[in-house]
């Protein structure tokens, strides 16, 4: 039987912010003092409820250990490059 991988759901920051605290067995309350804020600052932005004020991202970001980018959209989801892609009018740049 094969086995099959656990790929954890990172769609939005609640969710990464939600698996690096379960990850790291870091607890909200934890989180919150570290960089100063109320547990439930935390715990509404871990149920995607709200999120940080935008000055305030760098510091939840430094806090993690994410870069600004993964903290806001996540992991990068690989595309085909053009050269890969048939062309057509709208991809000239593609191999034939």
């Amino acid at each position: 039987m094969p086995q099959t991988t656990y790929t954890p759901d990172l769609s939005t920051l609640g969710k990464r912010l939600s698996h690096w605290l379960i990850d790291t067995r870091t607890s909200q309350t934890e989180l919150a003092e570290k960089i100063g804020v109320s547990p439930a600052s935390i715990s509404r932005w871990c149920l995607d409820n709200g999120r940080p004020d935008l000055d305030f991202l760098p510091v939840l970001a430094q806090a993690v250990g994410f870069s600004l980018e993964y903290l806001l959209c996540g992991p990068a989801e690989s595309t085909p490059s053009t050269s890969s892609m048939p062309s057509t009018p709208d991809n000239p740049e593609a191999k034939r």
